[in-house]
């Protein structure tokens, strides 16, 4: 691990999970990650799976209350030692993983979320189909993305993929036809600048 990544991870929990930033940056609340992380475990009783779960920083307390069966990937090995530092469960299995290369048998989890990563992703349409092939027939995915909704958060969204830590902005219409090609959409919504999609595969 390096002591830099680990350090960057905790800056990432202090930032992203700042509700004044968020409000202010992106028009968008901690509650509504929340909600809709809950509205994903609700959705069954089967296999969980988060591609890209980050720290936790907004799912913890919903992974938390939820008795379903849950495994946590992310690329990022130091962002997963943050997530382990806040949640651990018998129920929950925390593991390294690249969201294009899963190490699971297809169509393996009722309910596949992607909470809040899918814009720091170039290859949207890769992303989708990765998730999508790991969804069990009459499954659902639930996805999120942040749009440039606002003049603040496009101008937010260029600065960061000029940093190296978005992909070329996005619009909700951008979005809304990736999920398209590759899942029937159930809903779309955008609370701020965030875009969620609840699907199920194509």
């Amino acid at each position: 691990m390096s002591d830099a990544a680990y350090r960057q991870a905790r800056i990432y929990d202090r930032v992203i999970g700042n509700a004044g930033y968020l409000r202010v940056v992106w028009s968008a609340a901690p509650d509504e990650f929340d909600r809709f992380a809950r509205e994903a475990l609700a959705a069954g009783e089967g296999p969980f799976l988060d591609v890209g779960c980050g720290t936790l920083v907004f799912t913890e307390d919903a992974y938390r209350s939820s008795g379903r069966a849950l495994t946590l990937t992310d690329l990022s090995e130091e962002m997963l030692i943050r997530a382990r530092e806040r949640f651990s469960a018998p129920n929950a299995t925390l593991l390294q993983a690249d969201m294009f290369n899963l190490p699971f048998e297809p169509r393996s989890f009722e309910t596949v979320a992607s909470f809040g990563v899918l814009h720091c992703i170039e290859d949207l349409d890769g992303a989708l189909a990765a998730i999508a092939a790991q969804v069990a027939p009459g499954g659902r995915a639930y996805l999120s993305h942040l749009v440039g909704a606002t003049a603040r958060s496009k101008l937010m969204a260029g600065l960061l993929h000029r940093a190296g830590e978005f992909a070329a902005p996005r619009s909700q219409a951008e979005f809304e036809a990736a999920v398209s090609r590759h899942f029937e959409p159930i809903s779309f919504e955008r609370r701020g600048s965030m875009a969620y999609a609840t699907a199920e595969p194509a």
